[in-house]
């Protein structure tokens, strides 16, 4: 049977995502690059997305494509970026 809630806590390497709904880490995004690269998931939401910044961090450079890949992103923030405006463009580049 599927599972329901999938959360990766631990053994990221052996994880399954095959749950209706699947909790990864920025962290864990990138130890499961491969395995979250390829599915295809509907909704994707990017809690304190402003951890994805900066383009040249690992965690970026996993979960944008898989926000961009997603037929609904979701990128939530309570950190305003109001000293640089340039920290939004990553964010926003990854829901168009």
């Amino acid at each position: 049977p599927e599972r329901r809630v999938v959360v990766v806590h631990k053994d990221a390497a052996s994880t399954r995502l095959d749950g209706l709904f699947n909790i990864v880490s920025y962290n864990f995004m990138a130890k499961m690059s491969e395995e979250v690269n390829r599915r295809q998931f509907k909704v994707v939401i990017a809690d304190e997305s402003h951890y994805l910044k900066d383009n040249k961090a690992q965690r970026s450079q996993v979960t944008v494509p898989v926000l961009k890949a997603a037929r609904r992103a979701i990128c939530i923030t309570g950190t305003p970026a109001m000293s640089r405006p340039s920290e939004l463009f990553q964010q926003l580049t990854a829901v168009r």
